[in-house]
């Protein structure tokens, strides 16, 4: 189960977001099959591909029923991706 807070649901009624097409659907499916993923860090972060050239990564935590999603944004493809793999 997935719940989000007031700042991540506030997130997808920005211009920038609506332009992109990102639904919640996008954003949990990032949590749950992420190109790569931060999980040394706590809040996680997980990124993955939204298009040719833009990567969605997503800042949530681990809750005892699923995931809270803390925030979210748009990236240049590859620029998270890096420093996350990077690190592991």
């Amino acid at each position: 189960m997935f719940e989000y807070t007031r700042h991540a649901k506030l997130k997808f009624r920005r211009k920038r977001m609506r332009e992109l097409g990102i639904k919640r659907k996008d954003v949990e499916a990032v949590v749950l099959e992420p190109a790569a993923v931060d999980q040394g860090e706590y809040p996680h972060i997980a990124v993955a591909t939204h298009s040719k050239s833009i990567s969605l990564v997503v800042v949530y935590k681990n809750t005892e029923m699923g995931y809270k999603v803390i925030t979210f944004f748009s990236a240049t493809k590859g620029r998270y991706e890096d420093k996350i793999l990077q690190r592991g």
